[in-house]
């Protein structure tokens, strides 16, 4: 039946076009009815609407021709994005009536989740041939799309097939690795670097230093970047992998502490990065993200554990 359609071009719908479309989707929805338990089959009728679309990505992102450049995810993820901007509007004007039962919110989400699934059928030939730096690009680039989607639906409306893609056990387990091997090499260059003593404001009138201040930035990017992945399994792995490196970034200001005379500038830098740290944790403890990733970890507050253990620290100097 969709074959004997033909392909719905959205740059020539118009008035006199439009009826013909909805009653082809109509028949598609009555055709699915007794394989859906008597309901009528969203998907089937959203394939024929988005038929145009599937062709136009299929041409450019998976033949054999310069736009197929496996180093380059961004250009289709820029393309969906292109026609996410230019045809919500119209979807919602001239195929809402389709969904009658469903609020905005939801139309616009099957909206945009079938643009999603184009960028699966790509992603599933691609990401098996990647190699760890490809990897990383394409986990970038997944956050970025999704973060620009946010200016157009609120995330919280549908479930992103994308999303789910790299939340399956081997590119999650790969992802973490890849995530924690990555983090611990920048926290050892960090403390290797011949400037990390340099002193930073702290934002309450004593200094800090400067590694302090580049170790929790990157511990909290580990957070802010899976923020938009709806998992909270997904986002309980990366917040272990904070609490590991504040863990181990306090193991190594305690070696300091031990090693520094107490009458060296640098002793007392140490002293106050305990001393912030403390007070960046109490703050992170109110971010609803982190209360809902603790809760989901077992913990009594986010970050309590850590807290505790940089307490004990600090009463020791």
């Amino acid at each position: 039946a969709l074959k004997s359609f033909g392909p719905v071009n959205w740059k020539n719908t118009n008035q006199e076009t439009i009826p013909g479309i909805l009653e082809n989707v109509k028949f598609l929805f009555k055709l699915s009815e007794p394989l859906c338990h008597g309901k009528p089959n969203l998907k089937l009728g959203l394939r024929y609407i988005f038929s145009h679309f599937e062709l136009q990505f299929k041409f450019h992102f998976m033949r054999k021709v310069k736009t197929n450049d496996i180093k380059k995810p961004e250009w289709y993820f820029t393309k969906l994005l292109s026609w996410i901007r230019e045809f919500k509007d119209k979807f919602q004007t001239h195929f809402g009536v389709l969904f009658e039962n469903e609020n905005n919110a939801t139309i616009t989400a099957l909206f945009v989740e079938r643009y999603c699934e184009f960028a699966v059928l790509e992603l599933n030939e691609d990401i098996p041939k990647l190699d760890d730096g490809l990897f990383t690009h394409y986990i970038d680039e997944v956050i970025k799309f999704h973060k620009e989607l946010k200016d157009h639906i609120p995330l919280s409306h549908f479930k992103s097939p994308i999303l789910n893609l790299f939340t399956e056990e081997k590119t999650l387990n790969r992802w973490l690795q890849l995530e924690t091997i990555s983090s611990f090499k920048f926290l050892t260059n960090v403390e290797a670097d011949e400037h990390c003593f340099e002193e930073r404001e702290s934002g309450s009138g004593y200094p800090i230093p400067s590694m302090c201040v580049r170790v929790l930035t990157s511990v909290k990017a580990v957070g802010e970047r899976v923020k938009v992945f709806p998992s909270l399994a997904l986002n309980n792995s990366f917040y272990s992998l904070q609490c590991d490196l504040l863990k181990e970034f306090m193991i190594h200001l305690s070696d300091k502490l031990q090693k520094l005379d107490h009458k060296d500038p640098k002793f007392y830098l140490v002293v106050n990065s305990v001393v912030y740290i403390l007070a960046i944790l109490e703050e992170w403890s109110y971010d609803q993200h982190y209360i809902k990733v603790s809760k989901f970890e077992g913990d009594k507050a986010p970050f309590s554990h850590i807290s505790d253990s940089y307490e004990l620290l600090q009463q020791d100097v």
